[in-house]
């Protein structure tokens, strides 16, 4: 079977955060606007309010804040470990963005100074399956 690019170019931010004050990751409201600002920040559109929930601590992890919002170019995911100061961000899309200036927002947003960056180039292939 022959595929030809699925999506638009698009891109694949992934930012795994360290050494985050606790109280930022914890803060379900600053989560919640996060990913509503997060978006037109980078010229994308929500289909959704972003999903926040508490998720309590287990047996094999701390627990923390996870956030969610659906996006007409794709979506954004956050998952906050507030006792380990970590976070890790999903923002994907099926266009190009402006990934420095969501890489500022976000750095700034969550005073991170501490971060691995990634970015995977989505949709920009042809190949067999």
């Amino acid at each position: 079977m022959r595929v030809e690019k699925i999506h638009n170019m698009g891109n694949h931010l992934i930012i795994d955060g360290a050494d985050v004050e606790s109280g930022l990751l914890d803060d379900k409201r600053l989560i919640k606007n996060f990913l509503k600002e997060l978006p037109s920040i980078v010229d994308m559109h929500t289909l959704t309010r972003p999903k926040v929930i508490r998720a309590k601590p287990k047996k094999w992890d701390t627990g923390g804040v996870t956030g969610f919002i659906i996006l007409s170019e794709s979506n954004v995911s956050i998952h906050t470990y507030p006792q380990e100061g970590k976070f890790y961000l999903d923002l994907f899309s099926c266009k190009e963005f402006d990934v420095e200036k969501a890489v500022g927002y976000i750095k700034g947003k969550f005073n991170l100074k501490n971060f691995s960056q990634r970015l995977l180039k989505r949709g920009d292939y042809e190949k067999e399956i």
